[in-house]
């Protein structure tokens, strides 16, 4: 299968791992039948994937949403080579602008909505933290304020693990993103899905092993016992569409992702796939600011609910409405004032078992001129 998969162009690591696509509970279609649903992020790798997905059900209208247009006109074309005829309406723009997301709603009234939008790569995001706030914080408070108050049925943010004890300000916003998705009150049912790393996906080390591969330059792993959980991106799509199904009430929940894979073994395995000696090809890097040596799906006190064939709903510690509101001002003043050091005290106050790296502190105390 996966040599097979070489021909195509998902790349050998599409559905490489358990538990396969066939052992994934059936997708209830009536959970979208006739329904009109809101896609954000519809142009990156897992919002494509979920978009072609619900375009094979009974969907009445898809709302695709993305601020890169080219990866929006690629899942368009795809649409059309597919024939998939669902009424479908492309937009081009970003969570963040308030008054687009108002309209959107006001013209189309989504019942269903997928919030896979987000900053979402650690590097760069230590070096652009004001971008991860209002997009992976702000823009998901605007959106889910909005589909409350047009009354959708379902809001699902697509979540990391990275959000578990988080060492990056990507995972601490996405964090704070969980805690504003379920504790919105009203009518509205919010429920958050905690992915892992989805193999071929934007940033996954997977396209980047294998294209090193294949000019034959030295394959770059952070630590040789680096560790990851992962999922193919298949398997992340169908998640997130079971976890629609009634059975699944308003929380967070993760999938039963099986052990954790070292990325080195990742590496070994793609030079196996494509015939090449590993041999001296291998170079450690270190680990870079943001990384974690091992991830987790969940935290020391975060509670499993249960759940064997299907998600597993988990039972967070989360603040109050009133406290996280308190803290959302905070991170919005010091976003719109460009206030570093603001914006580092309230995401640390909002996620207490968050430390901002080094790198990051420098950025908000930088060296005085003058000095040496």
């Amino acid at each position: 299968m996966l040599k097979q998969s070489l021909q195509s162009n998902t790349g050998p690591w599409d559905g490489f791992l358990p538990p396969t696509a066939s052992d994934l509970p059936v997708v209830e279609s009536q959970s979208v039948a006739g329904k009109t649903v809101l896609v954000t992020g519809a142009g990156g790798y897992i919002g494509s994937a979920l978009s072609l997905l619900l375009a094979a059900l009974p969907v009445r209208h898809l709302l695709l949403l993305d601020i890169v247009e080219h990866g929006l006109y690629t899942l368009d074309q795809e649409l059309q080579n597919q024939g998939l005829g669902t009424q479908r309406s492309m937009l081009v723009g970003s969570i963040c602008d308030e008054s687009l997301m108002r309209e959107v709603f006001d013209l189309h009234r989504p019942q269903i909505v997928f919030h896979a939008a987000a900053h979402k790569h650690v590097p760069l995001m230590e070096a652009n933290p004001f971008a991860a706030a209002e997009t992976n914080i702000m823009g998901t408070r605007r959106l889910v304020d909005i589909a409350s108050d047009f009354n959708a049925e379902q809001f699902v943010l697509l979540s990391t693990d990275k959000a578990v004890e988080p060492i990056s300000i990507m995972g601490a916003t996405k964090r704070i993103a969980e805690q504003v998705v379920l504790t919105k009150v009203g009518k509205m049912t919010t429920k958050a899905l905690r992915l892992c790393n989805v193999l071929g996906s934007s940033g996954s080390v997977a396209p980047l092993f294998w294209k090193q591969i294949q000019e034959e330059r030295p394959v770059t792993v952070t630590d040789a016992q680096s560790s990851r959980y992962f999922l193919s991106m298949r398997e992340a799509a169908l998640w997130l569409l079971s976890v629609l199904s009634a059975s699944y009430g308003a929380g967070l929940y993760i999938p039963p992702v099986g052990p954790a894979l070292r990325i080195q073994d990742l590496a070994k395995y793609l030079f196996q796939v494509a015939g090449v000696q590993s041999d001296n090809r291998i170079t450690h890097t270190g680990l870079r600011v943001g990384d974690k040596l091992h991830e987790s799906m969940t935290a020391p006190n975060e509670q499993l609910l249960g759940g064997t064939n299907g998600l597993i709903q988990v039972e967070t510690p989360l603040s109050s409405a009133r406290d996280i509101e308190q803290h959302l001002r905070g991170i919005e003043q010091s976003v719109d004032e460009r206030n570093l050091p603001a914006l580092l005290r309230a995401i640390e106050a909002c996620v207490p078992d968050y430390k901002a790296s080094a790198g990051l502190r420098n950025l908000a105390s930088p060296e005085p001129q003058g000095a040496r």
